[in-house]
């Protein structure tokens, strides 16, 4: 795997997860995935997770504004479903 750089990320390539983002009051947070590169020792971000209250991840972006525009979309379209 790469990172951003170029540089091999991970020891053995293990994917972990970095800092959390709360989505507003929702209950709904974004986590970063990725791994840390081997030779700088700095976690690179290789994607960003969206999970739900309960823990459940319900999609993957590459960039956080792409993250937190779909959670805007998703929350939307179900606060519409309800009402």
């Amino acid at each position: 795997m790469r990172g951003r750089g170029g540089s091999a990320i991970g020891w053995g390539g293990v994917i972990m997860i970095g800092d959390g983002h709360a989505y507003l009051d929702t209950g709904y947070s974004i986590l970063e995935e990725g791994g840390v590169d081997s030779v700088t020792l700095i976690f690179n971000v290789q994607r960003y997770l969206v999970v739900d209250p309960g823990g459940e991840t319900i999609a993957n972006a590459a960039t956080l504004a792409l993250a937190q525009a779909f959670l805007k979309d998703y929350l939307k379209s179900v606060d519409n479903k309800g009402g």
